[in-house]
């Protein structure tokens, strides 16, 4: 799928870019990095199942989402939008979320170009902060949030 803001060209990265394979490889299996609100309570008993049956799973984290948190003009050309990536882990705490943390803040820094349709490219990335662990009581996982802020800038034709 073609990347419309930075939210998806951040999921397309994390789960496509060799530089990515890093962090694809701290994950139970990179099937479960996905968009927000596409990950199911299911497949993340599936990606502990597969940890529990794989002892050489077993230090890696459960899923990643990356959701599109929304956006705000900067000026008539430029937009500031908001990612929000989570990290999900059951069962065994803040052991298997730093690393992946970790990892995914290092790419991050790196410098990355990413073309977001016709008329749209991302300026800039930067990281604004994280959650710390959290628990989520419904879905009974821990997760950690890292927040980041993309400078977009738009071209129209007139």
């Amino acid at each position: 799928m073609p990347a419309t803001d930075p939210a998806l060209a951040i999921l397309d990265f994390l789960r496509e870019d060799e530089r990515a394979e890093e962090v694809r490889d701290l994950l139970v299996s990179s099937e479960f990095i996905q968009e927000a609100g596409q990950l199911t309570a299911t497949e993340i008993t599936e990606s502990e199942s597969r940890r529990l049956q794989m002892p050489d799973l077993d230090s890696r984290a459960l899923a990643i989402t990356v959701q599109d948190a929304g956006d705000k003009p900067e000026t008539d050309e430029r937009v500031i939008q908001d990612t929000v990536i989570r990290i999900f882990d059951r069962g065994r705490g803040y052991d298997r979320i730093r690393p992946v943390r970790n990892a995914i803040r290092h790419l991050l820094r790196l410098p990355l170009v990413f073309s977001i349709g016709e008329q749209r490219g991302m300026l800039e990335l930067r990281y604004t902060g994280r959650t710390g662990i959290r628990f989520d009581m419904e879905a009974h996982v821990f997760y950690e949030a890292l927040s980041y802020q993309a400078r977009v800038v738009e071209v129209f034709d007139d």
